[in-house]
């Protein structure tokens, strides 16, 4: 699992930060950001790098083109975390997966839910509605029915799993004006 050198010196009395380096080089663990250690024999799969995208870079939740990819609404498979933060954007590379995180601002760090990973840990995901309302709010290029279409969302996935009305508020919430009417422009192309 996914350990920090924080981590490792509460549990272990006098811990020497030169056994990282010796367990690396054994290939008994993995450095997967600054202070961010992962056991080789962990398991691999996308809620492993959702759960380490929450860790390594906080506050954050997964969000834009990953959870949309998650929730159906997008057809393309997303090989890079997409993450929302109310630090500064940044891109943490590793050799199996880059990090990408985009900047809010703290009143727009909102819209995402906890789901269980593993027996005592937690995600924080974007809901279906914020995800892509963080997406309208960042990409600004995308105003018109042209520029949904070429996003290829799928219509009917939306409208089936989006509370429009939840949507709308959040909306409303996050007191752009700008960002408000491309928002007005989408809901209008999905007909809803």
């Amino acid at each position: 699992m996914l350990f920090s050198v924080q981590d490792a010196r509460k549990h272990f009395s006098g811990f020497d930060r030169k056994r990282l380096t010796e367990w690396q080089k054994k290939g008994y663990i993995q450095k997967v950001a600054r202070e961010y250690y992962l056991f080789t024999d962990v398991q691999k799969e996308i809620n492993l790098w959702w759960y380490v995208a929450n860790r390594v870079f906080e506050p954050s939740y997964v969000s834009l083109q990953s959870a949309l990819s998650y929730y159906g609404f997008i057809p393309e498979a997303v090989f890079h975390v997409m993450s929302i933060t109310t630090k500064k954007t940044k891109e943490v590379d590793t050799p199996d997966v880059r990090f990408i995180y985009r900047n809010m601002k703290q009143t727009h760090y909102f819209g995402y839910t906890l789901i269980p990973y593993g027996k005592e840990h937690q995600i924080r995901l974007a809901e279906p509605e914020k995800a892509l309302l963080d997406l309208l709010y960042l990409e600004t290029s995308i105003k018109k029915q042209e520029d949904f279409n070429a996003w290829r969302f799928n219509k009917q996935v939306i409208l089936e799993t989006a509370n429009m009305t939840l949507m709308e508020e959040y909306a409303r919430l996050m007191q752009n004006n700008l960002f408000y009417h491309r928002f007005l422009k989408f809901k209008e192309w999905l007909n809803a």
